[in-house]
């Protein structure tokens, strides 16, 4: 089925904010994308701490060291999409909200993945970058791994939202994110980070890695323009979103019994 072209979508270029605000918004542009009062949105975004997110069925305590994790200050939140637990810093987030009649989400989970994962190949290509997409949600550059994502579909609507590192710290990562293999840890971590890899590490040594957030927003628009013929229309979160996101936040993504154990329905 041929994606259509020429759609006008609305454009979020958001600043760095708290885990669970980021998540609350995503979800509260979500509900109002199913509900017929926002256009199908692509919404950009950093974070203003780091921050880890689980998938909505991972289980906390077999993913993260949720003791280090307190004591240095790092958030634990869990998503309502699935996927992997992923830790964010010094990156930038995409997220995409649209029909589930939307041609872009024709045919399997993995296809959809991949149509959208298009666009992230040809932001990467803005910067040099030989990027490809693998399935099932990955991107990679140079068969490292740079961006992944994670998906749900519930109200008619799909949300997807994946991440671009742009100087994360693999090393910081994998103080709080457990490893498969606890007995080879240091074996398995060194295996895990040679399949990663940031912007900042590929580009020239004296880039201004700081100054690169609105370039990679604006070449990930442009991607989505590119391959879909999107026309955007760059706009603010409504006040219907505003106050979804501001309960979304208190009853869910500042929530303990919602991110550690799911104990809170998602709404």
């Amino acid at each position: 089925m041929a994606v259509a072209r020429s759609e006008t979508w609305r454009l979020i270029i958001d600043t760095q904010l708290p885990g669970a605000r980021n998540m609350a918004i995503d979800h509260a542009i979500m509900k109002a994308v199913a509900d017929g009062k926002a256009l199908p949105t692509l919404r950009l975004y950093g974070w203003d701490s780091p921050t880890i997110t689980v998938g909505y069925f991972q289980n906390v305590e077999d993913e993260v060291y949720i003791d280090k994790c307190r004591k240095d200050g790092i958030d634990v939140i869990r998503r309502i999409t699935g996927g992997g637990t992923v830790y964010h810093d010094n990156e930038v987030t995409y997220s995409v909200s649209i029909p589930l009649a939307s041609a872009i989400t024709y045919g399997t989970i993995l296809e959809s993945y991949q149509r959208i994962g298009i666009p992230i190949v040809h932001a990467l290509s803005d910067f040099g970058l030989h990027a490809e997409y693998q399935p099932i949600n990955d991107i990679t550059v140079y068969g490292k791994k740079i961006s992944g994502s994670a998906q749900t579909r519930k109200m008619g609507t799909l949300l997807q939202h994946g991440t671009i590192m742009v100087e994360t710290n693999i090393d910081e990562m994998f103080r709080y994110i457990r490893v498969a293999d606890e007995k080879n840890a240091g074996r398995e971590l060194a295996a895990v980070k040679d399949r990663v890899v940031t912007m900042c590490s590929l580009m020239a040594p004296n880039l201004r890695c700081d100054h690169l957030y609105q370039h990679i927003a604006a070449a990930v628009a442009r991607g989505f323009t590119k391959e879909f013929g999107i026309t955007f229309r760059e706009e603010s979160l409504t006040e219907y979103e505003l106050e979804l996101a501001e309960n979304y936040q208190e009853k869910m993504f500042s929530n303990p019994d919602w991110n550690l154990h799911r104990k809170v329905d998602a709404i």
